[in-house]
């Protein structure tokens, strides 16, 4: 199955959040909750992160 550009950051995401799933649950600790505020701040970092530069470059001026 050929996979496109703009999924393998969705298929990143996905390999890391099954991951931090299985050390939760091998630990017996974090929550859900976290897990999926990191995976958003995780998928949206770039678009947040430019954001966050041009806000400053405005504030700047």
């Amino acid at each position: 199955m050929p996979v496109e550009a703009g999924e393998t950051r969705v298929l990143a995401l996905l390999v890391a959040l099954a991951g931090a799933g299985v050390l939760c649950a091998l630990f017996d600790t974090g929550s859900p909750l976290g897990l999926v505020i990191g995976g958003g701040l995780g998928y949206f970092a770039l678009r947040l992160l430019a954001a966050a530069q041009k806000a400053l470059e405005t504030r700047g001026k």
